[in-house]
């Protein structure tokens, strides 16, 4: 399931197909948009899409998603990250850093979290 408020199945099926960065889809793969405007088929696979402003709101479980990528300033805390769970969700992955939660970096992952800068 993807949700993604301001953007709608036929942007996200254009930029796919179209990525300036990583150049055209290759000619195996496939995305469009449902013809109810409702989902991305990718590769014959539906993929619902809702425009939701609160993760508590997104059917994350009725969609059978477990893990949601959070890529908003909602989850900027542990809390607003928190909302997918009431959604269905199982886990949250927060693209960014996240006030109060201790960061390690993948170079230190063996490293303690340390407030201090090394």
């Amino acid at each position: 399931a993807i949700n993604a408020p301001g953007c709608t199945p036929e942007a996200m099926a254009y930029l796919v197909n179209h990525d300036s960065t990583q150049g055209a889809l290759p000619a195996d793969r496939s995305v469009t948009a449902s013809a109810d405007g409702c989902s991305l088929v990718i590769n014959n696979k539906v993929v619902p899409v809702t425009a939701l402003r609160s993760g508590a709101d997104v059917p994350w479980g009725a969609a059978g998603a477990e893990y949601v990528l959070d890529e908003t300033t909602q989850g900027a805390t542990p809390e607003g990250a928190a909302t997918h769970l009431a959604g269905g969700a199982l886990k949250v992955l927060v693209a960014g850093t996240c006030a109060d939660t201790p960061v390690v970096c993948p170079a230190s992952a063996d490293a303690t979290p340390s407030s201090k800068p090394q």
